[in-house]
């Protein structure tokens, strides 16, 4: 994106925070994959702190940014807390940041974005796959741009059945869920199974549509989930992923009365 066109972009990203909020659904933390960033860019967004990694690993005569990953967590969430912030690199991979906030209870933030192999910057992805899993314990939101598709590869520990699309990735798709089923949180892929599923990747063509974006996390914070349409235009090709999460000690409206799940 040029620098015009990238502030129009994010004024947009602003205006969907505040029209969220003014709406009574205040978004306490927004994860970004590919952002594009150079060097030492930040976003700034009123009521926010962004933290955030931008990829070093680029040519040195290229004309933008490219990959990047990070986080805009509300100030309330923030402002008295205890804010760890780290950028382990997985198999040679830039795209991970986690943010973990320390109040009354402990929270981790990760997000990530694996990164496709590019010709002089290669990435081994089931290291990154391995090492991005291993983080998610109990207190811990994944939010991941995986670029890989599980369909409907189902994780061994699950109680009941995700739907999804018909078709995975093969062998980098059950390595993944190999190594969700492994956790000792019993965390989970939640979307298509606390909602209906959804495409998340929509290209250019009639077929280019895959799901490749993924949140993990215990199954038993969550109070909802969905994928969002194209209520912001910030150029992205992908939806937005959403949970609603009971977390004690991060809440930021009333508690609501818990449904029962169900399937579909």
């Amino acid at each position: 994106m040029e620098q015009g066109e990238s502030n129009l972009k994010l004024d947009e990203l602003r205006r969907f925070l505040r029209d969220c909020a003014s709406g009574g659904e205040k978004i306490a933390a927004l994860a970004l994959q590919e952002t594009w960033l150079q060097d030492k860019d930040v976003i700034e967004v009123d009521g926010y702190r962004w933290y955030g990694r931008n990829r070093t690993r680029t040519e040195p005569d290229a004309p933008r940014g490219s990959g990047g990953v990070s986080w805009l967590v509300i100030e309330e969430a923030v402002a008295r807390a205890k804010v760890v912030v780290e950028t382990p690199t997985f198999g040679d991979c830039e795209g991970l940041i986690s943010v973990t906030i320390k109040r009354e209870a402990t929270l981790r933030l990760v997000c990530a974005y694996t990164e496709p192999q590019r010709k002089n910057f290669k990435i081994d992805v089931e290291v990154f796959v391995s090492g991005t899993v291993d983080l998610c314990d109990e207190n811990t939101i994944l939010m991941w741009d995986s670029n890989i598709r599980v369909g409907t590869i189902q994780e061994t520990t699950a109680a009941f059945l995700r739907h999804g699309e018909a078709t995975n990735s093969g062998r980098i798709a059950k390595h993944l869920i190999r190594e969700v089923s492994a956790l000792e949180s019993g965390s989970l892929i939640v979307h298509g199974r606390l909602c209906p599923w959804n495409y998340t990747f929509e290209g250019s063509g009639r077929d280019a549509r895959s799901v490749i974006d993924l949140c993990i996390m215990d199954l038993d914070k969550v109070h909802a989930a969905g994928v969002c349409g194209h209520e912001v235009d910030i150029a992205s090709d992908h939806r937005s992923i959403w949970v609603r999460a009971d977390l004690p000690g991060f809440s930021l409206e009333p508690r609501r009365e818990r449904r029962g799940r169900k399937t579909t």
